[in-house]
């Protein structure tokens, strides 16, 4: 049974952070499959936008993990989730579509996917949310974790590989 006590009982860095990140995941099927210049999908995309960029912002105060100081590897994505944005922002205003496209699919690759993913690991604060605070030590919260990330991948692959309503394909 799912359990958000590890979330509410969090520094607020951690609230803000995963309450964004949740609206990334659940805006990302509306934005990347719905029509493009659809006021919908527009109005998704600015959310979209704003919740991986405060995703990202409130990262930098979660230092749970120290590897460098008082960041890890994973705060790398957060930079490069950044960079993206603004890159992807830039590719729409100067009407690359393709670009925009490209670059915000990498951008929910990256911080959805692996760095969502590394959330859910034994140990983890999603893990216990998901799971429980302790571990089967069977492995079967292994074995769950590992179906959900297959999941989540066939899903990503079959969206990254939908094509947008009203795309012209080439032959």
């Amino acid at each position: 049974m799912i359990d958000p006590t590890p979330i509410l009982t969090a520094d607020p860095a951690v609230r803000i952070h995963v309450f964004a990140a949740l609206a990334a995941v659940a805006l990302t099927p509306l934005v990347l499959l719905r029509r493009r210049r659809d006021r919908l999908h527009k109005r998704a995309g600015y959310a979209w936008i704003a919740s991986i960029v405060i995703a990202a912002a409130a990262s930098f105060w979660i230092n749970e993990i120290r590897l460098a100081g008082p960041f890890s590897p994973i705060h790398a994505l957060s930079i490069v989730a950044l960079v993206n944005v603004a890159l992807a922002i830039r590719a729409v205003r100067r009407g690359n579509l393709a670009r925009h496209r490209a670059i915000l699919r990498q951008t929910v690759f990256w911080s959805l996917g692996v760095a969502g993913g590394f959330t859910f690991l034994p140990g983890r604060r999603m893990h216990a949310v998901l799971f429980g605070p302790q571990s089967a030590a069977d492995g079967t919260d292994l074995a769950t974790v590992a179906a959900i990330g297959v999941t989540l991948a066939a899903i990503a692959a079959i969206a990254w590989r939908a094509p947008r309503a009203g795309a012209v394909r080439g032959g």
